[in-house]
């Protein structure tokens, strides 16, 4: 999964200090069942968020509907 999103033109990935001051990124870690099952068992946690970027066909399609006429 993680190579999909990194090679996708679309997202970005959420640097390391940007998750870190998130606290959905923590709750994710740490409250989730999965987080809470992975600490449980004394494994390792990996984690990684990426952040999606505006397409830019679709910022020129809604400023097209919003144009004033005759533009």
């Amino acid at each position: 999964m993680y190579k999909h999103c990194n090679e996708h033109k679309l997202f970005e990935l959420v640097d390391e200090d940007d998750m870190n001051a998130d606290p959905c990124v923590r709750a994710m870690v740490s409250e989730t069942e999965e987080g809470k099952k992975v600490e449980r068992e004394g494994r390792s946690k990996y984690w990684a968020v990426w952040r999606r970027i505006e397409d830019p066909v679709e910022v020129r399609i809604r400023e097209a509907a919003h144009a004033p006429d005759g533009y």
